[in-house]
This record gives C-alpha cells, structure tokens and sequence, in this order.
C-alpha cells in the first residue's frame, strides 16, 4: 500500500482518535483548511479508508445545513497503524536533533 501524505496522515490520525468526527473538528485538530481536509475525506472514503453518515434530523430544525461525520474503517486504522510503526524510528531521529 502507497504511504499517506503528511495532510492525509494528520486527517487519519484525527479520524481514528475521535471516532465520528466533522470536518470542521479535523479542521480544528489538524490546523488544515477546508479546501484540503474536504477532498482529502472525499479520496480517503473512495479507496475505503473512511465511511461518512449523515446527522440525524433535517436542516430546518437545526437551522443549519446538517454535518456529515466521519468514522475509520478497520482497513484504515490498519494503514494509519503501519505507516506509524514505519515513521517512528525517522521521528524519533527527529526529535533528537532538538
């Protein structure tokens, strides 16, 4: 399997640590803006990583457009769980040279 992009790696880790989880919060979480965050759930649902649902209700009794949130799939977690374990030797270099 192909590594995530950092971007896609930082929404992955946001996704598998919250459970269902809004853009807007991966926004918050990650730093990210809209325009990367959106298409990188919209890619990461396409090739199975995530699964989105809908909120309950309907926009007229929240008075806003309903969120829709995002949950990782097992073939996710799996993926974000192995790139980890690659990166942390890199990180841990890293993190020395403080």
């Amino acid at each position: 399997m192909k590594d995530f992009a950092i971007s896609a790696l930082l929404v992955m880790d946001a996704v598998c640590r919250k459970g269902d989880v809004s853009g807007s919060m991966i926004m918050e979480q990650t730093d990210l803006k809209s325009g990367t965050v959106y298409p990188l759930l919209k890619r990461l649902e396409a090739d199975g990583f995530v699964r989105s649902r809908n909120e309950d209700g309907t926009p007229e009794g929240r008075g806003r457009p309903l969120r829709i949130f995002y949950t990782a799939t097992r073939k996710g977690v799996r993926a974000v769980a192995s790139q980890a374990s690659r990166l942390k030797p890199t990180i841990d270099r890293l993190t020395r040279l403080k």
